[in-house]
Order: structure tokens, then C-alpha cells, then sequence
């Protein structure tokens, strides 16, 4: 999708992405937070609020709404994205993104979104020698988080770089054939 809207192929709203979009904007903003009127989206956006504060608690720094850009072997961009969260400590990071639908996603280990963005750490912290990559999901039932790890490593940054190539081939190919 990142890639998509790199190309000015946006896409339509809809009453679940905007909600959704409300929520990620409460996570960080008090105004929009306290404008909240359903109880479960409170519940729910103060249970990330919480464990970004112990983050902070910890003397790890936050980032939000971080963009990262994705380059090819050859130094090419090949997508960007903006990221939820993201904290870092000393040589460890932990990308989070937040997702508020009612339908469990793809798993952060063969996540085509997370992928990117662990590879734009990589690229953007040379310090960074592991990811997590986390979905945190509230809405599912006892407050799905799931995470995978990713070390740097040769053949970690060119399985990324090369699916990411595969799946905007896959796009070409498809938006050729429609």
C-alpha cells in the first residue's frame, strides 16, 4: 500500500479507517484522547499509552509517527512508510504498529508491511543490530500483542529487500493486467 501511494494510487476512507485513524491520533494526543466517547476505545488507547510511558520509565527513546524510507541494493528507494511507534535503546529497537480492526493480520514475522519498516531501521540506524517487529491489536480478545525479532545480518536485509522487489513486481504486473 506504501507503495502505491508513493505512486499517488491513494485510496478511499472508510467509517473503519477513520475510526481507526482517530485512535492512532489519541495515542499521542491528549485533546483527541479525551474527546473519546466509547469506553472500549479509551480502554484501549490507554493500554498503549501505558506501555509507551514505561518505555519512557526505562530511558528508552520514543519516536511516533516516524517515516522511514527503503533503499535497494543499489541504493535506490523502493518504498517509505510512517511507522507508529518506535523505540530505541542502546542497539535494540522495537517497531509497533497499531492495528484497531476486529480481524487478526498477518503475523510479524512474514508482515509485508513490518518488513519494510525493519529494514528502514536498519538502514536509517547503523547502531541497530536487532528489531522487533510488534502488532499490538487491543481490539482482539485479551489484548493480542505479537512480536518477531530481526537481527541484522546479510541475509536478513536481502530477504527483505527482495520480497519487497517481489511483491511491487506483483503490483506492476497486476495493475498492467487490469
Amino acid at each position: 500500500m506504501a507503495w502505491k501511494m508513493c505512486q499517488n494510487m491513494f485510496r478511499e476512507s472508510s467509517p473503519d479507517a477513520d475510526h481507526g485513524t482517530l485512535l492512532h491520533k489519541a495515542v499521542w494526543d491528549d485533546a483527541t484522547f479525551e474527546s473519546l466517547t466509547n469506553e472500549r476505545d479509551k480502554e484501549m488507547v490507554s493500554a498503549i499509552r501505558e506501555k509507551i510511558e514505561d518505555y519512557k520509565k526505562r530511558g528508552c527513546k520514543i519516536y511516533h509517527e516516524h517515516k522511514v524510507k527503503v533503499y535497494n541494493h543499489s541504493g535506490e528507494m523502493i518504498t517509505e512508510g510512517t511507522l507508529d511507534l518506535l523505540v530505541v535503546f542502546n542497539s535494540l529497537a522495537q517497531i509497533v504498529d497499531f492495528k484497531y480492526g476486529s480481524n487478526p493480520v498477518i503475523e510479524p514475522k512474514s508482515n509485508p508491511q513490518l518488513q519494510p519498516y525493519v529494514l528502514g531501521i536498519f538502514q536509517e540506524f547503523p547502531e541497530i543490530d536487532t528489531v522487533i517487529a510488534s502488532i499490538w491489536q487491543p481490539t482482539l480478545p485479551e489484548d493480542f500483542y505479537e512480536d518477531y525479532e530481526y537481527v541484522r545480518n546479510k541475509e536478513t536485509i536481502s530477504y527483505i529487500i527482495n520480497r519487497i522487489e517481489n511483491i511491487i513486481k506483483r503490483a506492476l504486473e497486476a495493475k498492467e493486467d487490469d
